[in-house]
């Protein structure tokens, strides 16, 4: 064999990329599916360490098929991954001090030794799953993981990642409260804690609504210190009159005696549960009303905006006050929302206590955009950052009239995680329907945790990654689904997408429920030889079209013709419909919360409500008899509206002057019947129109212009 002058020159460069690696190092995990490194962990080590020790060990077992020793010292020939070493306090620095607390490390010093650790126990358990994950390892759903065979597991010398959180407080209401799957995806919302493990559920901050729900309960003091509730006026149906009534749905937040006895409440919960618990909310219930008492109005009066706001900013201060000494490390919050939505106008002396923190919420907006593409959102958000150092989102993720209904909602996540980040939010909440059956609602949550975490993320790589772990080979067709959903949305970009919509005709034509339907029948083909964990996730997602398909059967029939779609009987979609459930539940696939079909509403009344009643109505689709073409002008007095505005020409005798007059305490939000313009088609006028309205539209409000908003439908 003669060896030329190119081969060797190819041989010298491998030999020099081999002295490269060598002189480099590495340290060695495992060779030949035999472990070379044992995992030493203290034994007074705290228990969320030793969690984290046991869980890395656990992997590592199945990556090799081996058997890792777990113990509490180095074995002499052996190298050491040491878990919750202790590390050089620098490797942390730069790290924001508000959010440092689980900033985790591993690295390897040398080629014998690897340490774990973390700023706190709970850190050094993502820190952990960090490794994991660097390693191949993908952990998508509480059933589905991703765990490669790997016989030889290394890393080079002196390799080290420091990860810390771009936000301290990361959490969502989704269908698992378990803590273990929880830390995982690195959420910490209030309510994950787990002795078993060693971690608290007081790592996030408490928004909730509270007060007269925990501290002050309606149920427990309304008949008995009605005074202590708010004061609102109300409209006699029968006569007209207004009155002032007590009503239980709010506090009169200036009263001596229900301070005193909401500083005992929050006394006894801190007492009893600090420093496991330490997140306090003083938060007003899920609706408007707030009291109008003399000495409430009072106080509201003392800023320019004239908002409720202050009777809560006044409280909150109140108690962060009164609890400072004792409990230092205690949190009081506020969540901004209805009658807490407007900020006082003198920021500077209404600014938060550094104990306390504000929640914002901005539910009544476009959820097809990122959240700081809405109006309305800025100058909000603006006057919000400037009243505190602590603040927190409460974001929507759901559509609380229809969690089943395909929702187009997966693209504004990266963006919203980015603003939050960017405005230095310390974090928030992520509302989620309360079901997995939900179309993605695993991809959602997992979506979540890894934004939260880190916003810069490439979020298209993730999705990639996670549809290709828990779909397998049906990857290609859940990027379907998905593309035809987006696709849907984005056609048109005035299209409402809200999470109180119940239908999906506004934004999929019966040709994009058709391909919908394609796509998930060959999603269910592709993994039916697949593990039963990709047949359930596959079965599962199907399940959006089953759902669309029953709710929208008469207008799927001649489009299923056209494009050459078997569909199945409606009483099939049906039967569908009722059987996935029955076998959801008895699958373990059902985890946590009550499933639900909609807000407030199980599946048992969604059939009867809806389902039953739309198959009732027939099988043919809405069909327009075709109409000469001519114009018709819709007088004022024929227009019908709600009970909180009136009619008049205005003075060009051209337009229907609308005046909203709304009172103290009505219930406008979500109201149509308040504030709803309309008009009723009658026999004669029956067929196909292009619906035109010329508006002109004005505000009269003072205190917050903003919330003078009009729609057309």
């Amino acid at each position: 064999m003669t060896i030329t002058k190119k081969m060797m020159m190819i041989l010298s460069s491998l030999m020099l990329t081999a002295q490269a690696l060598l002189a480099s190092g590495e340290f060695i995990i495992a060779t030949n599916s035999m472990p070379k490194a044992a995992i030493v962990v203290a034994d007074d080590a705290p228990v969320a360490v030793k969690y984290a020790a046991s869980e890395l060990a656990k992997y590592l077992n199945k990556m090799t098929r081996s058997s890792f020793p777990l113990v509490s010292s180095p074995i002499k020939g052996w190298n050491t991954i040491l878990v919750g070493g202790e590390t050089d306090q620098t490797a942390f620095d730069g790290i924001d001090i508000r959010l440092s607390r689980d900033s985790g490390i591993f690295f390897s010093k040398d080629t014998s030794t690897l340490t774990i650790a973390g700023e706190r126990p709970r850190a050094v358990i993502y820190a952990v799953y960090d490794l994991l994950e660097t390693l191949g390892c993908g952990f998508w759903t509480p059933n589905s993981e991703t765990v490669p065979f790997k016989p030889y597991i290394s890393l080079p010398e002196g390799y080290a990642k420091r990860d810390a959180p771009a936000m301290r407080y990361r959490s969502g209401n989704h269908y698992t409260t378990g803590a273990k799957f929880m830390v995982k995806l690195r959420a910490n919302e209030n309510r994950g804690g787990s002795k078993e493990i060693g971690i608290a559920p007081g790592e996030g901050e408490n928004i909730m609504h509270s007060l007269v729900l925990r501290w002050i309960p309606r149920t427990k003091f309304f008949k008995t210190k009605p005074e202590w509730f708010a004061l609102v006026p109300r409209t006699d149906k029968a006569t007209g009159e207004k009155k002032m009534i007590r009503v239980n749905g709010a506090l009169c937040m200036t009263n001596p005696e229900m301070r005193e006895e909401l500083l005992k409440e929050v006394g006894d919960f801190l007492e009893k549960n600090y420093p496991y618990q330490k997140s306090i909310s003083l938060s007003p219930s899920d609706m408007g009303d707030y009291c109008h008492c003399e000495k409430c109005t009072a106080l509201m009066n003392t800023d320019a905006s004239k908002a409720p706001t202050l009777l809560y900013l006044d409280l909150q201060r109140f108690v962060a006050d009164h609890f400072r000494e004792k409990y230092p490390e205690a949190t009081f919050n506020l969540l901004s929302y209805w009658s807490t939505d407007t900020p006082p106008v003198d920021t500077k002396k209404w600014r938060l206590r550094d104990n306390c923190g504000v929640g914002f919420a901005a539910l009544w907006r476009n959820h097809g955009f990122p959240i700081d593409c809405n109006e309305r959102f800025a100058p909000r958000v603006k006057a919000w950052l400037d009243m505190s150092d602590n603040f927190i989102y409460w974001d929507y993720y759901a559509n609380f009239s229809a969690y089943l209904n395909p929702f187009p909602n997966l693209d504004i996540l990266g963006p919203a995680f980015k603003f939050y980040r960017d405005n230095h939010f310390i974090g928030g909440f992520a509302q989620m329907p309360h079901t997995r059956m939900a179309p993605l609602a695993d991809l959602n949550w997992y979506l979540m945790g890894k934004l939260m975490w880190n916003p810069d993320a490439d979020t298209e790589k993730l999705t990639a990654d996670f549809i290709k772990g828990v779909y397998g080979p049906g990857a290609p067709h859940v990027r379907r689904f998905m593309d035809i959903l987006r696709h849907a949305k984005l056609r048109d970009r005035g299209i409402w997408v809200g999470c109180y919509v119940g239908d999906t005709a506004n934004f999929l034509t019966p040709s994009d429920v058709i391909e919908m339907l394609r796509a998930l029948d060959a999603l269910v083909k592709a993994t039916g030889n697949s593990p039963e964990e990709m047949q359930v996730a596959a079965w599962r997602l199907r399940y959006a079209g089953i759902h669309t398909a029953v709710m929208r059967y008469p207008d799927l029939i001649e489009p299923a013709k056209k494009m050459k779609y078997k569909l199945a009987s409606w009483e099939s979609y049906r039967s569908q419909w009722y059987s996935y459930i029955n076998d959801y539940r008895n699958r373990r696939s059902q985890i946590g919360y009550p499933q639900q079909c909609q807000e407030n509403s199980g599946w048992e009344n969604w059939g009867s409500r809806y389902i039953e009643k739309i198959m009732a109505a027939g099988t043919k689709p809405v069909e327009y008899p075709a109409k000469t073409q001519g114009s018709y002008v819709i007088p004022t007095e024929k227009l019908t509206g709600g009970r909180a505005m009136s009619f008049a020409t205005d003075d060009t005798g051209k337009y229907a002057k609308l005046t909203f007059g709304f009172g103290g305490g009505e219930k406008i939000f979500m109201s149509p019947s308040y504030a709803e313009v309309g008009y009723t088609v009658s026999n004669e006028l029956t067929g196909t129109w292009v619906v035109l309205s010329k508006m002109r539209v004005g505000s009269t409000l003072t205190n917050n212009p903003a919330a003078a908003y009009m729609g057309i439908y």
